[in-house]
């Protein structure tokens, strides 16, 4: 039974006295003792307490060194004031500590001081494990018990405290329990380092057990590293393990060592053979080189080379010499036995390459064969060298190589002179097919030139050219039999035309005409007739006469149109360099081009020759003209594009008046601006007007889809108003999913755009109620739910009273009075967190011979406690209990952090559900009372 329940089952009610006036001042410290002893008035005898200086009078009215039957205030009121004279000094506080041998009651006295040292001065002299377990379970405040948690460092006796503050002290359970976990985290890093250090010695164990290898010493010695690391942390079974693994491999590599001296030594005479192989090739190598370079003792050296070849086979006994090793050597030995060989015939390779060369200045037959072996004997020393060659041969390569080159080169001009003989040949039968004689002569007489450079023509070209001869000496047999009527012929032409009407030009080229047939057939001919050819001449002259007068007059016209032409160019010239560009009339100056152009075409005929420089310089300067015009039809396009661009952003304009007003003014603008070219000019008005008419048919439409756009906005504004309406109809669930549709419809009226102005208020004010009524149901909704789940709790919590009820009334619920009550409880979903736990145990503990007066007291001290918390009234009757519970209050939570309200009272009413069974008519006016504090923390 608490000691609220105690305290009201005992206490009688006050009664009414009438109350005295005492003067305390004047008491003796016995007076003082017996007011505070047999005194009625509660608030007299705290007084004379206050009176008191004696320490022993204090601490028994206390009940600290004697059992005391004074009220809990009193006792309070008397430790109080022990604490107040410790800490104004009238008591000395060591003292104090000594004197109390109870240390329960002296920490509970010291903690109600100010001096904060007294108390952990006391407490920390404190060293028995057992006692400080006694206050973490027993302590009179959270803060001693705490204090006396976090000083045990005994193991075991965390253990023990582990399970019994574990419904108690939240706070020193979890103190006590990362102590524990704490003991556990060491006992794991033991456990592991013990594992590690097990795990080097397997190793090392499993090492010793391997064959040696070239890896075994190195991983032996990483292996002791590893134990040097660890072994302070291993036992001695896992060091007495290491010793015997450790002397173990070491006997192995003892073994091991006679054998690799051996294998050592065999290692360096192989080493030493290799060397000295190398040494051999290079000894070889630079044999080569003085065989090469420089005339030798054929002789001697090749007793030399048999010396070294006995040399490298006594080598091959200690190691067999690699394939590429024996390869090299095989090889040089045949390249300087071919050497030597080469020195008996033709001596060293530099008297070999002046012999040849030699050969060559003179021409000699024998200079091929000498080119054969000097080649072969170059070549062959050539690929003995793999780095860089010795300077003679490659002296006497280049020296073969030159004359390879001239060798290519005489056989191609060769080749070239047939193959231009050949094809002269071919030229000169095809003009003799033509009847052409004195072409063909010519041909044949270049066909001479070039045999001079050859010095015999091969058989099939001299067959060729003997035909050819055949074939002309016929033809000139033939032409001059022929070729005499035809000159007859041609100077009747001639007296034909004089005296001729024809244009003069007309006349001059049949003159021309006949001149040429009398040439061709002059040509090529042995003999000419001198006779005829005097006749036609003078003839020829004659009949020229007009045609010389006419063309003497063309040259006169000519000359003039061409000072005319100079004259032109003067002027564009003058024209370009002395006009004022800047503010030129570009009319004006097409104009100038044209004329230009005009008049030189006018300035005809003119002798072609004399005319192009001038005609060069003339388009010159109307390039330079043509510029000027360009440069300023590109201004002009550019000008214009930039109006295009800006134009083309007013088609984006939202404000269609705007946007006309601008393009008015471009089109101004566009008029001032000068002209393009042509083709350029057409694309860009084209581009331009495009543009503006597309803003003009956007001012026509805006107006129109404007007003059906603020139709339809309002529209699809009063339908998310509905739908809202709608939402806000719905409840629990249902409601509580509507509320990602809600924020869909907030950004959906958000983005709707324009409404008509005259009911743009309208709307939003609708709008706005409208999302207040499902806020405001939504809110309801979540308050409701939240209580129902406490409604809940309550419900299953009077079932269960009553089932208990029932029991102390003597009714033994069957199998089907069970089944319905679980059925009940099973038939709420909902609960606070815990409830259905509480409900369960307070269930289980349900019994027929409770106490229903203990139980009755308990729900009254919870509703004073719920009144104090929520600080409503309590009534007068118990006006005594709640006075008490605060003092008591105050004195348990000293040092402590007070929850907030609605906390406290979540855990009052799970102390509300664990209390047993009460009668109905008593439990109804307390629940109702303690329902209603809870309603208020709630809210």
């Amino acid at each position: 039974m608490s000691f609220f329940a105690r305290l009201l089952g005992k206490k009688p009610q006050p009664k009414p006295v009438e109350k005295k006036s005492t003067n305390l001042e004047v008491l003796s410290l016995d007076a003082l003792v017996a007011v505070i002893k047999s005194g009625d008035d509660e608030a007299l005898r705290i007084a004379a307490i206050q009176k008191i200086t004696d320490q022993e009078t204090l601490l028994s009215l206390a009940g600290i060194t004697e059992a005391s039957n004074l009220n809990a205030g009193i006792q309070k009121a008397a430790k109080q004031r022990l604490a107040n004279l410790v800490d104004s000094g009238a008591i000395n506080g060591e003292q104090l500590s000594q004197r109390i041998s109870d240390k329960m009651a002296l920490f509970a006295l010291l903690g109600l001081t100010n001096n904060k040292q007294l108390f952990d001065d006391a407490f920390n002299a404190i060293t028995d494990q057992a006692e400080l377990a006694k206050f973490a379970v027993d302590g009179a405040t959270s803060k001693l018990r705490q204090h006396a948690a976090e000083k045990i460092t005994d193991k075991d006796i965390l253990q023990q405290l582990l399970k019994d503050t574990k419904t108690k002290d939240k706070t020193v359970f979890k103190i006590v329990k990362e102590k524990c976990d704490a003991f556990k985290e060491d006992e794991k890093r033991s456990a592991e380092i013990l594992a590690s250090v097990a795990a080097v010695v397997q190793s090392l164990e499993q090492h010793s057990n391997r064959p040696f290898d070239g890896q075994f010493v190195a991983k032996f010695t990483y292996l002791q590293q590893q134990w040097d690391t660890k072994k302070a942390d291993a036992n001695s079974e896992l060091i007495e393990r290491v010793a015997q693994a450790v002397k173990k491999a070491q006997l192995t590599i003892d073994n091991i060592s006679a054998e690799e001296v051996a294998q050592e030594k065999q290692r360096k005479a192989e080493t030493a053979a290799a060397e000295e192989r190398q040494a051999h090739i290079q000894q070889l190598q630079s044999i080569l080189v003085s065989v090469v370079s420089s005339e030798v003792n054929v002789e001697e050296t090749q007793a030399l080379l048999k010396l070294l070849n006995s040399a490298w086979e006594s080598l091959a006994a200690v190691k067999a010499p690699s394939a590429s090793e024996q390869k090299i050597v095989n090889n040089l030995h045949r390249v300087i036995a071919d050497e030597l060989a080469n020195h008996s015939a033709h001596g060293s390779l530099a008297a070999h390459k002046t012999r040849f060369e030699q050969l060559v200045t003179d021409a000699s037959a024998d200079a091929n064969t000498y080119y054969q072996s000097l080649k072969k004997r170059v070549n062959g020393l050539a690929a003995s060298f793999k780095e860089e060659l010795p300077e003679v041969i490659t002296s006497a390569q280049a020296t073969y190589q030159e004359w390879e080159k001239a060798a290519e080169k005489k056989a191609a001009e060769i080749q070239s002179a047939q193959r231009h003989i050949a094809g002269l040949i071919r030229k000169a039968n095809e003009t003799v097919s033509s009847g052409v004689l004195g072409k063909a002569l010519g041909i044949r007489r270049a066909i001479d030139e070039k045999l001079q450079s050859l010095e015999q023509l091969p058989n099939y070209l001299a067959n060729q050219l003997e035909q050819l001869d055949e074939t002309l000496t016929k033809l000139q047999d033939w032409k001059d039999y022929a070729v005499q009527p035809k000159k007859h012929e041609l100077i009747a032409q001639l007296e034909a035309l004089a005296g001729s009407k024809e244009h003069p030009e007309t006349l001059a080229n049949k003159i021309k005409r006949i001149q040429d047939e009398w040439r061709a057939l002059s040509k090529g001919g042995k003999d000419q007739d001198q006779e005829l050819w005097e006749k036609f001449h003078d003839l020829a002259q004659k009949v020229y006469q007009p045609c010389r007068d006419y063309f003497a007059e063309q040259a006169t016209l000519r000359q003039n149109n061409l000072n005319s032409c100079k004259q032109l160019v003067a002027q564009l010239k003058d024209y370009l360099e002395n006009h004022d560009w800047l503010n030129a009339n570009w009319k004006e100056v097409e104009k100038v081009m044209r004329v230009a152009r005009s008049e030189w075409r006018n300035y005809t005929p003119t002798d072609r020759a004399a005319t192009q420089p001038i005609l060069t310089e003339f388009e010159n300067v109307l390039a330079g003209i043509q510029q000027k015009l360009h440069d300023e039809y590109a201004k002009n396009a550019l000008l214009k594009k930039e109006l295009i661009t800006q134009a083309q952003q007013l088609v984006g304009l939202d404000d269609s008046r705007k946007a006309t007003d601008e393009i008015k003014k471009l089109q101004t603008r566009w008029q001032a601006i000068g002209a393009s070219l042509r083709k350029e000019e057409q694309q860009l008005w084209h581009e331009f007007r495009d543009v503006c008419d597309a803003v003009f048919a956007k001012r026509q439409q805006q107006s129109a889809e404007f007003k059906a756009e603020l139709d339809a906005n309002l529209t699809n504004a009063k339908n998310l108003i509905a739908e809202l309406s709608s939402l806000s109809s719905l409840t629990a669930q249902a409601l509580t999913d509507a509320r990602k549709r809600v924020d869909e419809i907030r950004q959906e009226f958000t983005g709707l755009g324009q409404l008509p102005k005259t009911q743009v208020n309208e709307i939003k004010t609708a709008f706005n109620q409208a999302i207040e009524v499902f806020e405001k149901k939504i809110k309801d909704e979540r308050v409701a739910l939240k209580q129902q789940i406490w409604v809940n709790l309550f419900a299953a919590n009077k079932i269960v009273n009553d089932y208990e009820l029932a029991l102390v009334k003597g009714k033994l619920p069957d199998l089907a009075d069970q089944a319905e009550l679980q059925t009940q409880i099973d038939s709420f979903t909902q609960w606070p967190a815990g409830g259905l736990k509480a409900i369960q145990q307070k269930l289980a503990r349900a019994r027929g011979d409770a106490d229903l007066t203990e139980n009755l007291n308990a729900l009254r001290e919870l509703c004073v406690r719920a009144d104090i918390l929520t600080d409503s009234a309590t009534p007068a009757s118990e006006q005594a209990l709640r006075t008490a519970f605060q003092v008591n209050q105050l004195q348990q939570n000293f040092g402590r952090k007070t929850q907030d309200v609605a906390t406290e009272i979540e855990n009052l009413v799970f102390d509300w559900v664990a209390v047993g069974a009460v009668d109905s008519k008593d439990y109804e006016p307390l629940f109702e009372r303690f329902n209603a504090c809870r309603l208020k923390a709630a809210n």
